[in-house]
């Protein structure tokens, strides 16, 4: 076996033959890759939903449309980027790009109780016609 096996955490370095992309290709990689982060499709699920999709928010008003834009971008973006940011402040984790499946357990557990807190408010403010007072904003 050799060493990257024995040592899955180790620092990957780049071969010597390895091919490297213009600035701009390597930009605009990053740029897509972030556009796209999983982190942010569930923001853009729910402003298809709210705003483009004709039938799924029939009678809500844009106002309540936007405020359950933002619930959804606290539950599901803020709160689970904090949690990682804070997870690296602490030491639990070496980097903010969780490069081992050790680092990942934490904010995967997190995120799902984020995303079941936002379930049972959405719950409870549908019932209650979109009441906003919800505890979770």
């Amino acid at each position: 076996m050799n060493d990257l096996q024995n040592n899955p955490e180790a620092d990957y370095a780049l071969p010597a033959n390895t091919v490297t992309h213009p600035a701009i290709t390597r930009f605009f990689a990053h740029l897509v890759s972030y556009i796209f982060h999983p982190l942010f499709i569930p923001l853009y699920a729910t402003y298809y939903l709210a705003f483009m999709h004709p039938g799924y928010f029939i009678g809500i008003s844009t106002n309540n449309k936007i405020w359950v834009l933002l619930r959804v971008a606290n539950n599901m973006v803020f709160f689970p980027a904090v949690l990682v940011l804070l997870l690296k402040g602490v030491g639990f984790i070496d980097s903010i790009f969780l490069k081992t499946q050790k680092e990942r357990i934490i904010p995967y557990i997190a995120s799902g109780t984020f995303f079941f807190l936002d379930v049972s408010c959405f719950s409870k403010s549908i019932s209650s016609a979109f009441n906003i007072n919800c505890v979770c904003f």
